[in-house]
């Protein structure tokens, strides 16, 4: 059986906003609109590459390497 190699993978760096549920409009221009807010529960909701992503208040907004 062959050992499998160890590689050492940079860190990347990503812009990022915690969102604290009073920062909404701070929010939606960061994610350059792609977010709402559910009516119901007050969660945040960021659509992603991935899906819609839903976020409570304390949660942080990343920006990928794709924006």
């Amino acid at each position: 059986m062959v050992k499998p190699k160890k590689y050492r993978k940079k860190p990347i760096i990503v812009e990022a906003i915690q969102w604290t549920g009073d920062n909404f409009e701070e929010i939606y221009e960061f994610t350059k609109g792609n977010c709402c807010l559910t009516v119901d529960t007050g969660k945040l909701i960021v659509k992603t590459l991935e899906g819609d992503m839903e976020a409570e208040r304390g949660a942080f907004v990343i920006k990928g390497l794709t924006g």
